[in-house]
């Protein structure tokens, strides 16, 4: 799977122009098995999210005159990067103290060597430098980034049970401007499993499920399952199962609303309990409607082909 992310920003510029650097932006994919939790999913995206933010620091760093009187880990006229990570390593308070005595300038505290201020950085450049030395003692390393254009290959098999879902995610947090706080912007996108289990449509109407929600029997004309911002990009047809020998009668496949854009529509041969429904050209994420024409059959699950 070949990928590209494209950043852009009012105030910073954009990875087209080459002023916001490809290690800035936090690029992960993450393969969700069935019965994922998201919370997991979200820390390990925190890491990725520290690599970016750190890069951005290490990058503020060469174009400060911290580097003439710090080093990473040897004597010079101040402290090392490690001893002062060392010295704050289980202070939660230290970086607003530090950040604010960047700016302002000081000494004392390691010795007679009076530190410049530093009045012309943003307390978002100066927060992002201080974190990035708090964190160079840290023995959990930040998650690498995948780079910002590049080919992912999956590692599942092919015909397995498990039918997850891949998510690929990126985000870039900005520099701040106006007295704006820096914040991060993210895009994710989900590339799920071709085979959607009826239980799982964000929404219904005219369905009734049974006990262990593995199938739903139609109960209404114009019943209808909602999929949430489905992408049918290159998506030659869908594919209706019903079960106990029984499918749907007929199915409309709609845009954005149960009586929206209809794109394709088939009916169910006589004794069959699926339908292939072909699809007209559609592009981008769109609510999907899969509507029921009759009140008759059943639906379990519902397949995309793009072949």
């Amino acid at each position: 799977m070949k990928y590209a992310v494209s950043v852009s920003d009012k105030e910073d510029g954009s990875l087209a122009n080459k002023r916001i650097l490809p290690a800035m932006v936090s690029v992960s994919i993450n393969y969700l098995s069935e019965g994922y939790d998201m919370t997991v999913i979200a820390q390990n995206q925190q890491r990725f999210d520290a690599s970016a933010e750190h890069a951005a620091a290490k990058a503020l760093l060469k174009k400060t005159d911290c580097n003439a009187c710090h080093a990473m880990n040897a004597v010079s006229l101040g402290p090392s990067f490690m001893k002062i990570a060392e010295k704050y390593k289980n202070d939660k308070s230290a970086g607003a103290r530090l950040t604010k005595k960047v700016i302002n300038g000081g000494s004392g505290v390691w010795g007679d060597a009076m530190m410049p201020a530093h009045t012309t950085m943003s307390t978002t450049q100066v927060d992002a430098l201080v974190k990035y030395i708090l964190s160079v003692n840290e023995k959990k390393p930040a998650q690498k980034n995948l780079p910002v254009t590049g080919t992912y290959t999956t590692t599942e098999k092919p015909g397995q049970t498990n039918k997850g879902s891949y998510i690929f995610r990126a985000a870039y947090k900005d520099k701040g401007a106006n007295a704006v706080p820096a914040q991060w912007a993210e895009s994710i996108l989900v590339l799920r499993h071709p085979n959607r289990p009826i239980a799982e449509a964000d929404s219904t109407n005219g369905l009734e499920f049974n006990r262990n929600k593995s199938a739903a029997a139609i109960k209404a004309a114009k019943a209808w399952a909602m999929f949430k911002q489905t992408d049918l990009t290159d998506i030659k047809s869908i594919t209706v199962s019903g079960s106990g020998g029984a499918g749907p009668d007929a199915v409309e496949l709609r845009l954005g609303a149960p009586d929206g854009q209809v794109i394709g529509q088939a009916k169910t041969a006589a004794g069959e309990e699926t339908v292939t429904v072909n699809l007209q050209p559609v592009s981008g994420p769109q609510d999907v409607y899969v509507v029921f024409a009759s009140a008759r059959g059943r639906v379990a699950s519902i397949t995309v082909n793009n072949k």
